[in-house]
C-alpha cells in the first residue's frame, strides 16, 4: 500500500484536483483500518509531507484531522495533541490572530 501511495502522490499534479483529492482520501481511510500500524504512519507521513509542500490545504487539514484522530483511538495523547495544536496553528493568521476565511 505504501508503494502505490508514493506512486499516486508522484501524479497528484498531474490529474484533475478532485481526482486527486478522492484518491487520497481512499488510501488514508483504508491505511487508518491497516493493522500494521507503522505502515499506517508511514503513509500519512509521506502524505502530509506532500501537502504541506503543496497548495491544497484543506486535504492537509482534513488528513492531519484524520491521524489526530487515530492518535485518540489508540491513547497517544501525546501525538494526538502535537497533531491538534499544527491544526490549531493552520488556523491562525501570521500575527496570531484567528483567520476568518478558515471555518
Amino acid at each position: 500500500m505504501l508503494k502505490y501511495q508514493v506512486e499516486l502522490l508522484g501524479l497528484m499534479d498531474s490529474v484533475a484536483r478532485n481526482d486527486a483529492i478522492e484518491a487520497i482520501n481512499a488510501i488514508i481511510d483504508a491505511a487508518s483500518k491497516v493493522t500494521d500500524p507503522e505502515q499506517a504512519m508511514k503513509i500519512f507521513e509521506l502524505t502530509l509531507e506532500k501537502l504541506a509542500s503543496g497548495n491544497n490545504e484543506r486535504l492537509w487539514f482534513n488528513t492531519s484531522s484524520k491521524l489526530a484522530k487515530i492518535y485518540l483511538e489508540k491513547g497517544d495523547t501525546k501525538n494526538s495533541e502535537k497533531t491538534i495544536q499544527q491544526l490549531l496553528t493552520s488556523c491562525r493568521n501570521k500575527d496570531g490572530t484567528d483567520d476568518i476565511s478558515k471555518a
